[in-house]
């Protein structure tokens, strides 16, 4: 599971639908952070749409510190990708690691935008080889709103220590 640390910057809400903004943490913004690294940062803002949302429902507030999961089987991958499409949530970045199986082919890419944390994605090998993906590689991980899953920065805390 994928997992990225963030703070919800806008709430649109229309009947059961709520569409969420969260501006990702930049982990490169450190102490030990090269200046001119950071400097050409563009923020990244990711959106997660819940279907289950009401006018009444107050448990998202804006400011609020949360955190995105999503699945590795939910990440599709480009390279070379050109043009507009309807896909917001876009990771650009760097293939770190692949690990081919049969069917099956796991690619870690790290974040250009945020100082290396990592998402993997999980596409058929058949897609992989088509791609000619291999290490260095820069790519993009497209992710649809609906299946980035919204968890309250302390929800998530008391998850883990539970399981």
């Amino acid at each position: 599971m994928n997992c990225l640390k963030g703070t919800i910057t806008g709430i649109v809400r229309s009947g059961s639908v709520a569409i969420v903004e969260v501006l990702i943490q930049n982990a490169a913004l450190t102490e030990t952070a090269v200046p001119s690294e950071t400097e050409s940062l563009a923020p990244l803002t990711l959106t997660a749409m819940r279907l289950d949302a009401s006018h009444s429902d107050n448990t998202w507030k804006k400011d609020q510190a949360v955190r995105l999961l999503f699945s590795e089987m939910e990440v599709a991958l480009a390279k070379n990708l050109t043009g507009e499409i309807s896909m917001r949530n876009r990771l650009q970045g760097v293939i770190t690691a692949i690990e081919p199986g049969d069917a099956l082919t796991r690619v870690c890419f790290s974040l250009l935008q945020y100082g290396g944390q990592t998402v993997n994605s999980v596409i058929t090998t058949r897609s992989a080889r088509a791609m000619q993906l291999k290490v260095g590689d820069q790519i993009e991980g497209l992710v649809k709103s609906n299946e980035m899953n919204l968890h309250a920065l302390d929800e998530y805390i008391d998850q883990k220590a539970q399981a």
